[in-house]
């Protein structure tokens, strides 16, 4: 499911992708960094992993998001310096458990951050 919502991107930020591009040769979830921006033609230069290089255009290819955050299901398979894990249990007590609360807390390499109950 896809809702198109205005965003604002500066030179420098963090971008994840959210959908797959063969012809770009870009993965669903891959996040990129933006390292020049053309305005008002909405060019960028993006820096991808492992310092590939790609320009694309941010007003036709509209499936980009920020990249600072990212749920704990979109985080599987990696490694990172530190976590911060927002338990909600008001919204939905089947999606929190033992098995999802672990699985957000181990993508720490360094720290976890302090979490609050909020029920």
């Amino acid at each position: 499911m896809f809702r198109e919502e205005p965003r604002a991107f500066a030179q420098g930020e963090r971008i994840q992708i959210r959908l797959p591009d063969r012809k770009f040769g870009i993965a669903n979830g891959q996040f990129a960094t933006i390292t020049a921006l053309a305005l008002p033609t909405g060019d960028a230069t993006l820096t991808l992993s492992r310092g590939r290089q790609l320009i694309i255009n941010l007003r036709s290819f509209p499936h980009v998001d920020h990249g600072y955050a990212v749920n704990s299901h979109a985080s599987q398979g990696t490694t990172v310096d530190r976590v911060i894990v927002n338990v909600d249990t008001t919204r939905s007590r089947e999606l929190v458990n033992r098995q999802q609360f672990y699985d957000s807390l181990s993508r720490a390499r360094h720290k976890c951050s302090d979490f609050h109950r909020l029920a």
